[in-house]
């Protein structure tokens, strides 16, 4: 389940150069108008009852802090009703960005704006802004995702292994056996910038070798 239509996009993309290579299969739920983080997880859990059985341990959210103020409660019923959340702070234009980044990225505030610009520097995504051209269908744009994938796991890796709360980190496994990076005590809302996406690129078997 997609929060936009950028995020059914990338999705879209790994079905298409990878899925058969390496065996998984992706159907991404979007709409034009977007999603709230509260109304993607209610949609998540509606789709995730019509799944055979074996799929329903698989169902993700894809939701990104902006200004949302459902956030907190979103990821409390999907845990509940164990949807998987990929969750970004400030935004999904931060794993885009992961791709080209140089480095590190700092916290952003909230506010994805210079995540943007950095963006319209990398060839291809000159026209990159929001209301304007988001979509990720041209050819050279997902290219040069498709390329920078590995480096994208490894910076999102680096940022919950550098997380303030220090309980936190890519490998962590919560008491109840998920995957999940950040410890309980950490805030969702100050865990910025960080990424969960590569968590679930992880569980399709990507990697950063």
């Amino acid at each position: 389940m997609c929060e936009g239509e950028t995020e059914g996009d990338y999705l879209g993309l790994l079905e298409e150069k990878f899925g058969k290579e390496m065996r998984f299969h992706i159907n991404p739920y979007t709409r034009a108008e977007g999603f709230k983080p509260l109304d993607a997880v209610e949609r998540a859990i509606e789709e995730r009852k019509r799944l055979y059985r074996t799929d329903r341990e698989n169902v993700w959210v894809m939701i990104d802090r902006d200004e949302h103020v459902d956030i907190e409660r979103a990821v409390v019923l999907a845990r509940k009703n164990k949807i998987k959340v990929a969750f970004s702070h400030p935004s999904f234009d931060l794993w885009l960005w992961l791709h080209f980044a140089p480095g590190r990225p700092t916290g952003q505030g909230g506010n994805s704006s210079y995540l943007v610009s950095k963006l319209q520097g990398v060839t291809g995504f000159e026209g990159y802004a929001p209301k304007r051209d988001k979509r990720l269908l041209a050819p050279v744009r997902r290219d040069a995702l498709s390329a920078g994938i590995s480096q994208a796991i490894k910076l999102a890796r680096k940022l919950d292994a550098d997380c303030e709360n220090g309980l936190c980190g890519p490998d962590r496994v919560a008491a109840d056996g998920r995957h999940e990076p950040h410890h309980e005590s950490c805030p969702i809302l100050k865990r910025d910038p960080s990424t969960g996406v590569y968590v679930m690129l992880e569980s399709l078997g990507f990697t950063t070798a």
